[in-house]
């Protein structure tokens, strides 16, 4: 049985006779005859069953506690499926809805064929349609049998097929998802600072990561940065990587926005603040074991060019390409956002 896990759920389609129980139980005159086609539909196309079937909303830590379901409505000839939702009693205002409609999306658009998710709401539900906002739905501007249409799209990338990318305030706000790995799920989150350095010269400072382990061998280039400790500021957290990675003293410039991307070969989910530092002095290092013995951990002092190149060389690999995807889009905007600042005094 297929499951779909997020931070605190587990989504999966229920079986036939777990439908025809819903079908017993529901008192709509209209959802049962919605659950009984969906039933037929599953029983006459039992390979496209998940297309059909109703998928359960399960909290992770309450094995057995349903909290809502989810149903597409088939999957058309052009690859567009259309998604309905709904929660139980008393399960409303905890973001579950806005967690399982990313998630059953994500696993839905990155499978073959399946080029865009629809949905629509009525024009008085104000919480379903943040929901749909939240998960990156955009309006269609047509307007179905229950209200105002929403669509979420694969070509949808900003800077590249596998996010969404959008810019507030000056800053970059970025969706990414694994296609290098097959998703099943993600175990946890991790919150993480990384900042893009540059010196007074104009050089910008990356590390160099050797690696050789379950991600492949790969040499990459990559911001310096990592793990917020527990209660530790992301301010606080960025000074000290860096002062760790870099043996560098820096002044925050800016923050320049926050990339969402996933590690699927390891379940994870990384939240990613970024940040414009400049460098003002450098001391020494004080790298863990894992990053001297196991990445040999090295910085790279390079030109804005020689940057975007080194990461275009090493998006040769699975893992080197995520990393691209996700750092080049923030280095462009920390080389604009230099280049207008030295205008300005200019």
């Amino acid at each position: 049985m297929i499951k779909i896990e997020s931070e605190r759920l587990v989504l999966y389609p229920v079986s036939d006779r777990e439908m025809e129980a819903i079908i017993a139980r529901e008192q709509d005159a209209e959802l049962k005859q919605a659950y009984t086609q969906m039933l037929q539909l599953c029983r006459a196309h039992p390979q496209e069953r998940i297309w059909y079937a109703v998928w359960y909303l399960e909290l992770k830590d309450r094995p057995g506690t349903v909290v809502g379901d989810l149903s597409f409505k088939g999957l058309s000839e052009d690859g567009a499926a259309e998604l309905g939702y709904g929660l139980r009693p008393g399960r409303c205002g905890k973001g579950y809805m806005t967690e399982a409609v990313r998630a059953i999306c994500a696993w839905a658009l990155a499978r073959d064929g399946v080029n865009r998710i629809e949905a629509e709401t009525a024009p008085e539900n104000a919480a379903s349609q943040r929901v749909l906002a939240r998960a990156g739905f955009r309006p269609t501007g047509t307007v179905g049998e229950e209200g105002p249409r929403f669509a979420l799209e694969r070509e949808r990338a900003g800077a590249c097929p596998q996010g969404r990318e959008k810019e507030t305030d000056g800053k970059l706000y970025l969706e990414l998802r694994d296609d290098q790995w097959p998703f099943t799920g993600t175990d946890h989150d991790r919150q993480i600072v990384r900042a893009i350095v540059v010196d007074g010269e104009g050089m910008f400072y990356f590390v160099r990561a050797l690696r050789d382990d379950e991600f492949g061998k790969a040499t990459l280039i990559e911001t310096s940065g990592g793990g917020v400790e527990p209660g530790e500021a992301l301010t606080d957290a960025i000074r000290r990587e860096l002062a760790e990675e870099l043996g560098a003293q820096t002044e925050i410039l800016c923050e320049l926005g926050v990339v969402s991307d996933y590690y699927n070969l390891i379940r994870r989910h990384n939240i990613n603040h970024y940040y414009l530092c400049r460098a003002l002095r450098f001391g020494d290092r004080h790298l863990t074991a894992d990053e001297a013995e196991e990445f040999h951990l090295s910085t790279l002092r390079l030109t804005y060019e020689q940057a975007e190149a080194e990461y275009e060389a090493r998006a040769c690999t699975p893992l080197g390409r995520l990393i691209a995807r996700r750092e080049l889009p923030v280095l462009r905007l920390a080389k604009t956002l230099l280049e207008k600042t030295q205008t300005e005094h200019t």
